[in-house]
């Protein structure tokens, strides 16, 4: 009765004890120690050293399986209410749930089973009805999505301890569906900390993190995680030490005031009144919001009245977290399921191995390198198709740090040029492409997130550079996946896009990609178009990976993983570049190619990722 005692006594503290460590005084919260939350802490300490997940510790009696049914339903009350996922090593729901699936009878029923017989006690405790019912309650409201997870830390990380409770219970009653908040630390897996999309750090000391630490955190964003970090009742240590540990993990980035357009600010509330918020974007996202004043008691007495806006604003967090995607539920994989429109191997050309350079520009030419999808990408063919693909780019911290200038483009076979924003190239720079261009090289060009600046920065460098670019029709090679001696995907219906993008192209279910062109002459002298590179509007290279972003224009993983592919499975079939020898590929758009059965992608199988969560 200890794990049921303790759900009822965190109600009742809920109720009765609603400011405990409100409100701020002078940077730091009162001290909280009530009778009840020492209770509280006792009783918590309690089921960490005495939790299984097989049987009732506190049951006296050896006639049946020790009420276990009662005591995992009583459990799961107990971890939802106190945001625990593990009790003295134990991840409560994990071991329950695979306890519960094994102990489930042929009718779908659980009852109690003595021991002794191995056989069902038919009419202990009423029977298999309550038992059925509090082992389908433990399994499904266990399993709902993680929202937030609060890190523990050595130090005053708890000061306002119902915060993230209150804050996800607003997000339940919002959007009419069950979310859990809970508790991590630093030692826990890099996995872990992504069983929600953000990590919540309330602050009222200055952390004494590890540099295994930081780099850990530092992980966490550059795998699609967002951290939310608040220097609890605005601590003026904590703010102090903010500035120097955002600079220290995020060098390439500078930690500046959100503006009032900001999409934390506007969606799906748009916000007349707003906390003042700082925040880090890679480019792509923002992957730091940093509260300088004090968010969590608001949310720590339940504030729905006075400082609803401040509840409205963990929502918007939410919705640029997520990009309103479904989130998975427990034990579900972070992967996409597999996508039955991609089956087929596809055939790479003669070259088995390609080199591409990240192309250095007057932009923030290194924009997504920190999430390596190229070399997602590039475990994917060789795993695949036994391609090599040797991807050139900035490896680690700072990302800034590195690429490649035109002038050493030799040896190369294609160029990746991206960004968020305008650049440009200098004379020598245009000069010393064009001439890597005319001598086999290939332009691999790429609006990072789908962003509008850099599309008019790099139809902008075309104009300058003579290149003229055209929209690749369906019927072009890397359109339709006839590439011979290649063979890749048809991209010209059936595409699937991000939510941004999803019901604007409903009815333009194809990838959109446009050829560079130059004028050139042939082998015979005759003059003609020759292309030497492409160009996608479209975000690729980020869309690869399961990761969110708000507003991300781009594809869907598999989509993306498509497109990709059919663009280095095209450089296989061309000739070798920086050799004075002209590619044998492509044809001008529209020229046609011999046929070939269709192809498709047989893309690596992944967990399902749980039932969907709706938007």
């Amino acid at each position: 009765m200890t794990a049921a005692g303790l759900a009822s006594l965190q109600i009742i503290a809920d109720l009765v004890e609603p400011a405990s460590g409100c409100p701020c005084k002078d940077g730091r919260s009162r001290k909280a120690d009530s009778e009840t939350e020492r209770r509280i802490d006792a009783a918590l300490d309690w089921l960490a050293r005495n939790f299984t997940a097989t049987r009732n510790p506190g049951w006296p009696h050896k006639i049946n399986f020790d009420e276990v049914y009662y005591w995992l339903y009583s459990m799961e009350r107990v971890g939802i209410a106190c945001g625990y996922k593990h009790f003295g090593g134990h991840n409560w729901y994990k071991e329950g749930a695979a306890f519960l699936v094994s102990r489930q009878l042929a009718d779908g029923s659980w009852r109690q089973i003595d021991p002794a017989v191995r056989t069902p006690i038919e009419h202990w405790g009423g029977g298999g009805v309550p038992d059925t019912c509090f082992a389908i309650l433990f399994l499904y409201k266990g399993r709902a999505p993680v929202v937030f997870n609060k890190l523990r830390f050595a130090g005053a990380w708890n000061p306002h301890r119902r915060d993230a409770a209150n804050l996800t219970r607003y997000i339940e009653w919002a959007k009419e569906q069950p979310f859990h908040w809970q508790i991590v630390d630093l030692a826990a897996p890099l996995e872990e900390l992504h069983d929600a999309p953000i990590l919540y750090i309330s602050a009222e000391s200055v952390p004494q993190w590890t540099d295994a630490d930081k780099d850990k955190l530092r992980a966490f964003t550059d795998t699609g995680g967002t951290i939310l970090l608040e220097a609890s009742c605005g601590n003026p240590a904590v703010r102090e030490w903010a500035k120097t540990f955002a600079a220290d993990l995020w060098p390439e980035w500078p930690l500046k005031p959100l503006g009032g357009d900001h999409p934390v600010f506007t969606d799906p509330y748009p916000l007349a009144k707003r906390p003042e918020l700082m925040g880090i974007s890679d480019g792509l996202r923002t992957i730091l919001y940093y509260a300088m004043d004090d968010v969590s008691c608001p949310w720590h007495t339940r504030a729905f009245t006075s400082r609803e806006y401040l509840f409205r604003w963990g929502i918007n967090l939410f919705a640029c977290a997520t990009d309103r995607a479904p989130l998975r539920a427990k034990l579900a994989g972070r992967e996409p399921p597999p996508d039955d429109r991609y089956r087929e191997t596809p055939r790479p050309g003669p070259r088995t191995s390609l080199r591409i350079a990240r192309l250095k520009t007057s932009g923030d030419w290194h924009v997504g390198a920190n999430y390596r999808c190229f070399k997602q990408l590039g475990g994917h063919l060789r795993d695949t198709l036994g391609l090599a693909l040797d991807v050139t780019e900035p490896a680690r911290a700072p990302i800034t740090d590195g690429g490649v200038e035109p002038a050493n483009l030799k040896g190369f076979d294609a160029a990746y040029l991206t960004g968020t924003g305008g650049f440009s190239l200098g004379e020598a720079e245009r000069k010393a492409l064009a001439s890597w261009l005319a001598d086999g090289g290939f332009l691999w060009a790429e609006a990072a997130g789908g962003a509008e600046a850099f599309d008019q920065a790099l139809r902008e460098l075309a104009e300058a550079a003579g290149w003229r670019l055209e929209l690749l029709p369906k019927d072009h090679p890397l359109m339709t996946g006839k590439m011979p001696p290649a063979a890749a995907y048809d991209l010209t219906s059936g595409v699937t896009f991000r939510r941004a993008l999803r019901i604007g192209r409903a009815k333009n279910d194809h990838a959109e990609l446009w050829g560079i062109f130059i004028d050139a002459n042939d082998e015979k002298g005759t003059a003609r178009q020759r292309m030497v590179g492409l160009y996608s509007p479209l975000d690729v290279a980020f869309s690869l990976s399961p990761y969110q972003a708000h507003d991300l224009r781009g594809y869907e993983p598999a989509d993306a993983a498509a497109v990709a592919t059919n663009i280095v499975l095209y450089l296989t079939a061309r000739g070798a570049p920086a050799q004075g020898v002209r590619p044998e590929h492509p044809t001008r758009p529209g020229e046609e190619e011999p046929r070939i059965s269709k192809p498709g992608l047989n893309l690596p199988k992944k967990s399902t990722g749980g039932d969907p969560v709706p938007w």
